[in-house]
């Protein structure tokens, strides 16, 4: 089970937790791991491909974070995800960063998502 079958069946802000959990568990793996031990998939180095699934992972967190009412911690996960999707070329990242944008525009009148909506802009 991956990041989006937790948010998705979970119950969204029971989903955090094992999100979290993933997240962490995911890097802990990559920093053991050796250059020969982690395939470069589809031409991204470990750090880039780090980086993507990190941002993933957040998305998933934040949009989970959204579901269940918690807008400032949405907005938290969210700006870190803009800011990791700054430094990597993935469509399936770019993608994430739509969702959870969209996601958070429904709590526009709270300070924290204006700052992210606004950073995004």
């Amino acid at each position: 089970m991956d990041g989006r079958d937790i948010g998705r069946n979970a119950g969204h802000l029971r989903a955090a937790p094992d999100i979290r959990d993933r997240l962490f568990q995911h890097v802990a793996e990559s920093q053991e791991s050796t250059e020969d031990a982690r395939p470069h998939i589809a031409g991204r180095t470990d750090g880039a491909f780090l980086v993507g699934a990190m941002a993933l992972y957040l998305s998933w967190l934040a949009v989970a974070y959204a579901d269940a009412n918690e807008p400032e911690e949405a907005a938290a996960a969210a700006e870190r995800v803009l800011s990791l999707s700054a430094d990597v070329a993935s469509e399936r990242t770019a993608e994430r960063v739509c969702v959870v944008l969209a996601r958070l525009a429904e709590y526009a009148d709270v300070p924290e998502v204006r700052a992210v909506l606004d950073s995004a802009a």
